[in-house]
């Protein structure tokens, strides 16, 4: 589950290199994506080496940037040769207040293809065009299905846990009582949805309604329910105008209706749809992602950071 854009980020200009993320970060937020930089204000041929070893078992960048004039005296089209030397095909920013014709000479010389050139001074525009071009890959209709149901499916798994953990930390403790209220709210309203939609009744013991919650004999709702009567900001966080709701809601939609792709407008449309009646466009399913992005974050003094 892509949540992030990653980039690895070469730059000797440490406040010019923070300005321009930070116009990154607001215009990635934009589309639904939190950023992930990993910044080296000096490089060498070992650490390159290094990151490419690493990079070899598991790369996690969506873009590689690198300055024309580095500290040590090392060369942004020197960096670029390494990472095809060593086989790193990650799409990479060249970039400099230089002539651009002096960046392709560079570039030329050491047989490197499939890098971006751009002028520092133009660079806010330019660099936002590239990111947005990647990132519109993403936003292909069953594609972010897929993302929105596995996004849920992440979190319903963390709060299950984090409930389970409640449970057994305040049974071993003074707050019992918490413990205690959590059984009885879950047998309460597993009781109501009793009818062909859980695999068992919950027991009033503690170890059966942990296991119970972490195993999903316990259906999510009620899981949502019961955070809603114990947790200090419940009816906030989890009632039944929660944004958890909604997009607890638009997941169940996503994932038990039928759909189809319009061939009029090219939207994702599925059965009896009360959520969003008028169908799914990659832009809706940007705003989506800029809603579950919100969530999470409302979401993480919880659950943790997703």
């Amino acid at each position: 589950m892509k949540n992030s854009y990653s980039i690895l980020w070469f730059d000797d200009d440490e406040r010019s290199q923070g300005r321009f993320q930070r116009r990154l970060t607001k215009q990635l937020r934009e589309l639904g994506f939190g950023i992930e930089v990993d910044y080296h204000k000096r490089v060498n041929d070992e650490i390159i080496e290094v990151l490419c070893q690493q990079m070899r078992v598991y790369n996690k960048y969506d873009l590689i940037m690198f300055d024309h004039k580095l500290e040590g005296g090392l060369k942004g089209a020197h960096l670029a040769s390494m990472f095809r030397q060593k086989k790193i095909f990650t799409d990479m920013v060249y970039y400099s207040t230089a002539n651009v014709n002096i960046l392709w000479q560079a570039l030329r010389k050491g047989h490197v293809d499939g890098v971006y050139i751009l002028n520092r001074d133009g660079m806010d525009t330019d660099l936002i065009r590239i990111v947005e071009a990647q990132v519109a890959r993403v936003f292909d209709v069953n594609n972010m299905r897929g993302y929105a149901l596995q996004y849920m499916s992440t979190l319903e798994g963390r709060l299950r846990t984090v409930l389970a953990e409640l449970v057994e930390t305040s049974a071993d403790s003074e707050a019992q009582a918490t413990a205690e209220k959590i059984v009885e709210t879950i047998k309460k309203l597993e009781s109501d949805f009793a009818l062909g939609k859980t695999h068992g009744a919950v027991k009033l013991n503690i170890a059966r309604c942990k296991r119970a919650i972490l195993k999903g004999d316990v259906i999510f709702d009620a899981v949502r329910k019961t955070f809603k009567e114990v947790h200090p900001q419940g009816e906030k966080l989890f009632g039944d105008d929660s944004n958890l709701y909604k997009l607890q809601r638009v997941r169940n939609v996503f994932a038990h209706r039928q759909h189809n792709i319009s061939e009029d407008d090219h939207k994702l449309y599925f059965d009896r749809d009360t959520t969003h009646p008028e169908g799914y466009s990659a832009d809706d399913f940007r705003k989506l992602r800029v809603q579950l992005m919100a969530l999470s974050e409302e979401l993480e003094p919880v659950i943790g950071k997703l």
